[in-house]
Order: structure tokens, then C-alpha cells, then sequence
């Protein structure tokens, strides 16, 4: 016998089975991933809007897309969920891409919850107006560059309309100190040009991407640029080189400078990159140069401004010794830096120069002695005025002696003699000997053999000033 359902009966196993069949269709949701862009085609300067949309049975972790960031910067706008009764979730990323170079890219495929998107085209045409092209370019950028070495960096911008103006966000270059520098405008052709630099200094090694930061020109339309990354190789010092050695170009001036009517010997200290707060040994150098203290060694630091090649000058003042001769130079001033161009290390050496300078000391002391001098130097002359009026007046009288007993007289006064022999004997010359022997002769002698006149004229020869300078002490004129 068959028993038949009721209708009640079946309905009853339809409700209890259409859960059933929900929830394995919930369970074989398979999950699916895809790109959609508002457009396939983009100036530079301007963004495309792409969503990343999500289908499954769960949320996902945000997508990670990393391997756009070379082509595109992204600038993420939003993300959600939204859960279906049946199950269905539908995730979103909204994210706007600014393409960082012209032609033919491939957005590479996604991964998002176990899920694979498709990669898609996209064209990138440059912005051009009236037949100029506004796509920002790098300058050319150095390789390789040292630890420590300034650089400068440009950018090259066309304004698609000469009203129109470009400004930049803060740069930011990871593992650089950064100085941003003015603009530059030029014209040619009717076409502006504006040039966007940095001063960069490598304070890391390694291989180190520059991110340079947006460029918006405005004025006659509104343009977003971003432009490829740059890489730069940095080297690394020689361990031996201690922190406080200048790297770069450098060059030194010395001088001198009066302050308070004392001077002060200068050093500037120049550098086509940064300094140290402290240079190796320069203040060591000058305070044993100059006998002074390291506190009194002073020193500053400027900063020229964005047009000059130099980006640090150190100033360097020491007052002068107390005594200090002018003659030639003065002390060399050593310096070693770390040359990029060899890569090597190097002294540069500069005289100090020479300068007269006597402190109030020393001129006292000079004067005093000065003084002294000038009071011997009289006395000295004096006396020697007197003793060539006496030789000069002894002469004269010698000339004038009319009979020998006379002449015989003056030659005995010139010293403590009693006769003519003791005076020859003073004179230590044989010829002394025989003026005495002849003059003797002369007056006691009636058949002498040589006259007055030749006797005075020998005495007078023999009497010169050089004999009366020195055996003559005694003489009274």
C-alpha cells in the first residue's frame, strides 16, 4: 500500500530545502578581482581615476601595487564594502594615478583575495599647448656622487602659457639634507622656461632614489606632474676620514682686519659643499700660531646666497702676537679635506700675512731703549766732535810752531811725558822713535842734518787721526 504525502508535507521539505540550496550557493561564490579605469588614454599632468573592485565572500587586505608606483604616482582616495544578503561581498579602491612618463604602459595585473585582475593599456601623451610641450625633464644627474659631496639637482619646465606659474611642494630625498633654491626664468623663442634646482648633500651611502615632489603649473589650466625617479650611486668614505675633515672643493683666503686699532689675522674657509661645525685642527692651528687661547680663536659660519656655487664659508679670526714683524709672510695654515674629484685625501696650506704690530708693551720697551740709544749715540758724538776739534787744533798748532824747542813742547803735552823718549815709547812705532831721535838732535844739536819745516812735515804725517783717536787720551786742546 502506498502512502501518499499531503500537501502541507511537501511544502514543508521545500522551505526546509531552499536553505539548504542557499547556502551552497553561498559557498561556491567564486572569487573575482578586475581594474576599471574612466579612461585609457591621459595627458601628463593630469590623472586617470581607477578602481580596483573586488568580488567574494569576505574583505580583503588592501591591494598591494607597489609595482605601479615606477609608472604612476598614486594618490589613494577611498576603499569599502558592502555585504549582499546572499553573501556577496563587493570591496572598492578609489585611487587616482598621475603617469610619470609618455607612451605605451601596461598597468600590471593585481592579486586581491585570491584573485587575479586582468593588466590593462594605458596611453600617456605629453602635455603640449600652441606646440610646447610642459612635460617637466630631469637635468642631467651625476652617477655617482661621494658621502658628504654637494650636488646640485634641476628640473626644466615650458610654460604652456607665458601667464602661467609653476610651484612645487617640500622636497624630500631620503638620506640627503635638501636646500631648495630659487627659481630660474628663461626665455627663447617666445617660450619660458623655468628651471626648479636643489642643493643636495649626501649624508648615506648606498643607491639611494630620488622621489622629486609635485610640480603644478597654473594660471591658464591646472597641471599635476610627476616625473621618474632618479638614482643616484653615493660612495662611502674611507674609514680613516674623521668626521670633522671637510669633503668637497675647498678653497682658502686669508687677510687681516683692525679692530679696537688691534689686528686680526683671518681665515675664510669656502666650500662647494657643507662643513662641519668644527673643521679638523684649524683652531688648534691658529691658537698655537699665535700664542692664544682656543676660546679666543673665533669662528662663524654663512651661507652665501642660492646664486653662488659656494654653499658654506667659515670665518676664522685671531688677534695678531704682541710682536709681530712684517718682513715676510707670516705662519702657513694647514688644512686637509676629502677632494671628490680624486677621491682622495688632501691638505691645502695658505700664509698667514705679515704684519707690523708691536703691543703697548713692547712700544713702551722699544721706546725706553730707543731712548737709551739716542742719549749714547749724542754723548758718543759728542765726544768725538771734541776729540776731531782737539786733533784738528793740534795739527794747526803743530803747523804753526816757529823754533823745535817748540815743536818738541806739544809732543811731550800730549801726555804725562817728561821727554821725547817717553813719548816714542808710548807711540809703539819705530817711526815715533825716530821722530824723537831727529827732534832731539834738532834742538840740541847745532849740525843737524834735517830742518824744522821737515820735521813738522813728518810729525804732521805721522799725527793722524786714527794715532790721536787711540794714543791720545790725555791731549787738552
Amino acid at each position: 500500500m502506498v502512502k501518499r504525502i499531503s500537501f502541507y508535507q511537501t511544502l514543508f521539505f521545500i522551505l526546509l530545502f531552499i536553505p539548504h540550496c542557499l547556502l551552497a550557493a553561498d559557498a561556491s561564490i567564486e572569487p573575482e578581482v578586475k581594474i576599471v579605469l574612466n579612461t585609457s588614454e591621459v595627458e601628463m599632468g593630469k590623472f586617470i581615476l581607477v578602481r580596483i573592485e573586488y568580488r567574494g565572500d569576505s574583505v580583503p587586505e588592501i591591494s598591494n601595487i607597489q609595482q605601479w608606483y615606477d609608472d604612476f604616482f598614486v594618490d589613494r582616495r577611498d576603499e569599502g564594502a558592502e555585504k549582499f544578503p546572499d553573501g556577496l561581498i563587493v570591496y572598492t579602491e578609489t585611487m587616482r594615478l598621475y603617469p610619470r612618463k609618455t607612451g605605451d604602459i601596461v598597468l600590471a595585473s593585481v592579486a586581491l583575495g585570491g584573485a587575479i585582475a586582468q593588466a590593462v593599456k594605458i596611453k600617456v601623451t605629453p602635455a603640449i599647448r600652441s606646440n610646447i610641450n610642459g612635460t617637466p625633464q630631469w637635468q642631467a644627474l651625476p652617477e655617482t656622487i661621494w658621502q658628504g659631496q654637494t650636488v646640485e639637482i634641476s628640473i626644466l619646465q615650458n610654460l604652456l602659457n607665458s601667464s602661467n606659474q609653476v610651484v612645487t611642494e617640500e622636497a624630500q630625498f631620503p638620506g640627503f639634507y635638501v636646500e631648495r633654491l630659487d627659481q630660474k626664468v628663461t626665455t627663447q623663442n617666445t617660450i619660458k622656461t623655468v628651471q626648479l634646482h636643489w642643493r643636495i648633500t649626501a649624508q648615506t651611502s648606498g643607491l639611494i632614489q630620488l622621489d622629486p615632489p609635485a610640480i603644478v603649473q597654473r594660471g591658464r589650466g591646472r597641471w599635476r606632474f610627476y616625473l621618474p625617479r632618479a638614482t643616484i650611486q653615493v660612495k662611502p668614505l674611507p674609514s680613516y676620514i674623521p668626521p670633522t675633515v671637510p669633503v668637497g672643493r675647498l678653497s682658502i683666503r686669508t687677510g687681516v682686519m683692525q679692530i679696537n686699532n688691534k689686528p686680526l689675522w683671518t681665515v675664510e674657509i669656502q666650500n662647494e659643499g657643507q662643513l662641519p661645525d668644527e673643521i679638523y685642527g684649524i683652531r688648534t692651528q691658529l691658537s698655537k700660531l699665535t700664542g692664544a687661547s682656543l676660546e679666543s680663536v673665533e669662528v662663524s659660519a654663512s651661507r652665501p646666497d642660492s646664486t653662488s656655487p659656494l654653499t658654506s664659508i667659515h670665518f676664522y679670526r685671531v688677534l695678531v702676537p704682541d710682536f709681530s714683524w712684517g718682513f715676510n709672510d707670516g705662519p702657513e695654515v694647514v688644512i686637509p679635506y676629502f677632494d671628490v674629484d680624486e677621491g682622495s685625501l688632501k691638505k691645502m696650506t695658505e700664509k698667514l700675512p705679515g704684519v707690523w704690530y708691536f703691543s703697548t708693551q713692547w712700544l713702551n720697551l722699544f721706546f725706553i731703549v730707543l731712548v737709551l740709544l739716542s742719549v749714547i749715540i749724542v754723548i758718543v758724538c759728542t765726544r768725538s766732535m771734541k776729540t776731531f776739534l782737539a786733533w784738528r787744533h793740534y795739527r794747526c798748532l803743530l803747523k804753526q810752531a816757529g823754533n823745535p824747542h817748540e815743536l818738541r813742547r806739544l809732543l811731550i803735552a800730549q801726555g804725562p811725558f817728561l821727554t821725547l823718549s817717553d813719548w816714542s815709547a808710548s807711540k809703539q812705532s819705530k817711526r815715533a822713535n825716530q821722530i824723537a831721535a831727529a827732534l832731539n838732535c834738532l834742538c840740541f844739536s847745532p849740525s843737524s842734518e834735517i830742518s824744522l819745516d821737515e820735521i813738522k812735515q813728518i810729525i804732521i804725517v805721522f799725527s793722524t787721526y786714527r794715532r790721536w783717536l787711540f794714543y791720545q787720551p790725555y791731549c787738552s786742546a
